[in-house]
């Protein structure tokens, strides 16, 4: 494989990323936390705002292009601040490999790069969300050493 870095999101790149960013996250809350379409919608607006004042990342976040070859393979975004304020913890909001590549090992080397990167920005952990159904990502991470740490469940009636 070859080998995978990160750099900073130009501003086109943050401009499409926070374009797609809101819909997706919508999507995976319907298809993953099984949310109403409206009542994810709403809640992915909200999120976004709060972390993406203005159409810009928030002070401490940091998005990434993963690049392979020249080529963008995929990107993160990575917070110095956990959504619970633990002390010294990170905060990984999204990664993602674009389909095309994934299956090729991107995924495990972008989350490799986000422990560099974390490190390099002061934190002493990460911590992370994954929506319960999604058993590739929870395969990845239990492989790195993430543990469950806080658990949700539902069943429709």
């Amino acid at each position: 494989m070859t080998a995978l870095t990160l750099r900073s999101m130009t501003d086109d790149e943050l401009a499409s990323y926070g374009k797609t960013q809101e819909g997706g996250y919508a999507r995976q809350m319907v298809e993953f936390g099984g949310m109403a379409e409206a009542d994810a919608a709403a809640k992915a607006a909200a999120d976004m705002e709060r972390y993406w004042p203005g159409g810009r990342p928030a002070e401490g976040h940091h998005l990434f292009a993963a690049e392979a070859d020249g080529e963008v393979v995929g990107h993160l975004w990575l917070s110095v601040r956990s959504r619970d304020d633990v002390a010294g913890q990170g905060w990984i909001f999204d990664i993602e490999v674009d389909s095309a590549h994934r299956g090729q090992g991107f995924g495990r080397e972008i989350m490799l790069a986000a422990f560099d990167q974390a490190r390099a920005l002061g934190c002493t952990s990460l911590a992370l969300n994954v929506f319960g159904g999604n058993d590739i990502a929870i395969r990845l991470y239990q492989s790195l050493g993430f543990r469950t740490t806080h658990m949700q469940m539902s069943r429709p009636l």
